[in-house]
């Protein structure tokens, strides 16, 4: 982090080597295309880059990176997706879920609140943990909890059937 606070590129560099291709993945998984990707990735370093150069010592990049991957998330959906359409990738609208159990666990998927989706894929996709997590949406372990359970009860179902 010291190093990144001065400006060395190595550290940058090592920076963009690992989190370029999960920042790309957690943007994927939130429906946007191959341009809107590299501009939302684009705009979080950007933002990244701002947070850590000349600020007080960051304790946890992890927490940094996906605060502001999360808000610019949440930010992109509001101005590109219409909510009371719920809409889908167009790959998902496409597949049939009574064919494809994939289809239905993403049909559900979508049906959630993008909050409570950002929450999924977190714990689940990049494997954070429920303290990092609370610390990214800014809410309790508690509420995070119940959020788990309440979304693994309503995907129960189509999980078996894809296994």
């Amino acid at each position: 982090m010291q190093q990144l606070g001065t400006g060395e590129a190595t550290a940058w560099a090592q920076l963009l080597d690992y989190w370029n291709p999960r920042l790309y993945s957690y943007v994927i998984y939130n429906g946007a295309t191959e341009a809107e990707a590299q501009r939302l990735i684009h705009s979080i370093f950007s933002e990244v880059v701002q947070t850590v150069v000349g600020s007080l010592p960051i304790a946890n990049l992890t927490i940094l990176i996906f605060s502001i991957a999360y808000q610019q998330i949440l930010r992109y959906r509001q101005q590109t997706l219409d909510p009371a359409l719920k809409q889908l990738p167009p790959a998902i609208q496409l597949a049939d879920p009574d064919d494809d159990p994939w289809a239905g666990f993403f049909h559900t998927f979508y049906q959630f609140t993008p909050e409570v989706q950002q929450i999924l894929l977190l714990h689940y996709l990049f494997e954070i943990t429920l303290p990092e997590i609370s610390q990214i949406v800014a809410q309790s372990e508690e509420v995070l909890t119940k959020i788990l359970r309440r979304a693994k009860f309503s995907l129960q179902s189509i999980e078996r059937n894809v296994k």
